[in-house]
């Protein structure tokens, strides 16, 4: 419609050019510049906010997909309003599926899941509207896939002020290889969780608090944690068929794994204390409550941005100045370490990790935010001022490597020798070697 007019109003334009009456040719200089603003703003919009199209999973299975509302009876809810609030968490499980004919995929947000996502983010919820139109790749509520017994489990956790929605492509590429996700949203902690009872959780945690003080930092990670294991807990019941659903007798608790990303793989490196977890990922998570921790005895990769790759090595490289180089950038050698305490630690820690059944690779090309769907919504990620967000490697390329590298982990550590697995290891060339921890 915008073309069409503006085409009309150019030929309108130039068969009155001859007209001497001023106001009429004002006029249609006006509406050709009205034309030419609106055909600018469709096309920078059409560029900004496009319709996006996540990866489609590539394993040979279906995925469905079925949210759980559940309740924790032992515990209060720290961050809610009421005190008196025990701790409910939302889970949305992504599994391998039978194949059925035109299945009626779910889309990546919900109506009320924008409207919660314009507010946390400050813009109207019609621009979020598009979202609609995206397609998670998952059947709801689609019948498990029979071709085996079990599935292995693997716990998904979000980013600080994110949510699992962010990271629906990974879970569901995850479902496709014969895996059982249950991706959490960890209440307070999302930017805004709608429980399938309609109840409304808004973000509540203190950005203030969690930026400055360590000990919030390691509280609220423990709270996470406990929510890691309570699912868990819930697993156990579904599989024992203590609780009904279409996951009884169908899940593979002797082989569990956990996955996060940001402070959701703080939080899944965390949890390796519970007993009943095999194996774990780490994506491009400081690390917090580390430091009377002793070296991880289970299978453990830490997968971490470029920008995070240069941070380390800066640090590693400030450590070794001289005094007359720390006298140079007005710091003394003190004060420099006392504020670089804790990642120094947390390098160390890993070290010692590494010398055992940890691995630690970056992705050149990445900033923190391409370990998320983010970079799909909008191409205009890239250009913003996030120093450390966003990298130069496109998105399709970026989660192409990350899912073939958690998918190739998890089937050696949770399905080896399993239909004739070998767990082989994928490596692609922007895969590199965090070589600072060495």
């Amino acid at each position: 419609m915008t073309v069409i007019l503006c085409g009309l109003s150019f030929l309108r334009f130039r068969r009155a050019s001859g007209l001497r009456r001023k106001p009429r040719r004002i006029a249609r200089i006006a509406l050709s510049a009205l034309g030419i603003l609106a055909l600018t703003l469709t096309a920078l919009l059409a560029y900004a906010l496009p319709i996006p199209e996540l990866p489609a999973p590539t394993g040979r299975y279906a995925v469905g997909t079925q949210t759980f509302q559940w309740t924790d009876m032992n515990r209060k809810d720290p961050f809610a309003a009421d005190p008196g609030e025990n701790r409910e968490l939302l889970v949305q499980v992504w599994y391998p599926a039978e194949q059925q004919s035109n299945p009626a995929l779910s889309s990546l947000l919900t109506a009320e899941e924008r409207q919660m996502l314009a507010q946390r983010i400050g813009v109207p919820a019609l621009l979020l509207d598009y979202l609609k139109y995206t397609s998670s790749h998952a059947a709801e509520n689609a019948e498990v896939a029979g071709s085996r017994t079990e599935y292995p489990l693997i716990l998904f956790n979000h980013g600080y002020s994110s949510s699992r929605l962010f990271h629906t492509s990974q879970a569901a590429e995850l479902a496709s290889h014969g895996f059982i996700v249950a991706s959490i949203d960890h209440t307070y902690g999302t930017f805004g969780t709608i429980l399938p009872d309609g109840t409304m959780k808004p973000f509540r945690l203190s950005d203030k608090q969690f930026e400055n003080s360590e000990s919030y930092r390691d509280y609220t990670g423990q709270v996470w944690s406990d929510d890691i294991s309570y699912v868990i807990d819930q697993f156990e019941r579904l599989n024992d068929k203590q609780t009904e659903s279409r996951f009884g007798g169908r899940v593979d608790m002797g082989n569990v794994g956990v996955i996060g990303h940001s402070f959701g793989g703080a939080a899944s490196y965390d949890a390796l204390s519970d007993p009943r977890i095999t194996a774990g990922i780490n994506m491009d998570g400081t690390l917090f409550g580390f430091k009377d921790q002793t070296a991880a005895a289970k299978p453990f990769m830490f997968l971490y941005s470029e920008a995070a790759q240069e941070a380390f090595h800066l640090i590693h490289r400030t450590f070794h100045f001289t005094d007359a180089q720390f006298e140079e950038i007005g710091i003394t050698r003190e004060q420099f370490e006392a504020e670089a305490d804790s990642n120094l630690q947390e390098m160390q820690h890993l070290r010692s990790l590494l010398n055992n059944k940890g691995e630690a690779f970056y992705i050149a090309g990445t900033g923190h935010l391409n370990y998320t769907d983010l970079p799909f919504i909008s191409p205009l990620l890239k250009y913003m001022n996030l120093p450390g967000m966003t990298g130069k490697l496109n998105p399709e390329r970026t989660a192409k490597i990350v899912n073939e590298t958690i998918v190739s982990f998890f089937r050696e550590h949770l399905m080896e020798g399993q239909d004739g697995n070998a767990g082989a290891k994928t490596r692609m060339p922007e895969l590199r070697d965090m070589t600072v921890f060495r």
